[in-house]
């Protein structure tokens, strides 16, 4: 059965989640789930369903998502729910609240190929 894994995210970022989906989806065993691509009209409904079915959520915080309010509850539900939480942080991020004392990679924008090996890495150490 394969593992699925949430990617929290905010707009402006879909370059690097469609990289990251496309690198995790070729993993035996492992689903990728992103709210915004599964067409339910209650959004409050399939983001709790999907990290409830979750085995790790990984955040990409960048400065597009420091106001983001689903972002930030995408992370207080994980964190609840003792869900495994792997943050991707773009360097310049005062990281507050959940995420504060987490082990982060910091976000490389001329190369995220390198931080999608940390997250598989690391997600290899969670599953």
């Amino acid at each position: 059965m394969a593992r699925r894994i949430f990617i929290s995210y905010a707009t402006g970022d879909e370059t690097y989640v469609k990289e990251l989906y496309d690198s995790l989806s070729k993993l035996e065993n492992i689903e990728v789930y992103i709210p915004e691509w599964v067409q339910k009209k209650d959004v409050f409904n399939q983001v709790r369903e999907g990290l409830d079915t979750s085995k790790a959520v990984i955040v990409l915080m960048t400065f597009n998502s420091t106001n983001t309010m689903w972002l930030n509850q995408e992370i207080g539900y994980a964190t609840a729910k003792n869900i495994p939480i792997i943050p991707i942080i773009e360097e310049g991020i005062d990281v507050k609240g959940f995420l504060e004392r987490k082990d982060y990679f910091v976000f490389n924008r001329g190369d995220f190929s390198y931080n999608i090996q940390q997250v598989i890495t690391r997600l290899r150490l969670v599953l």
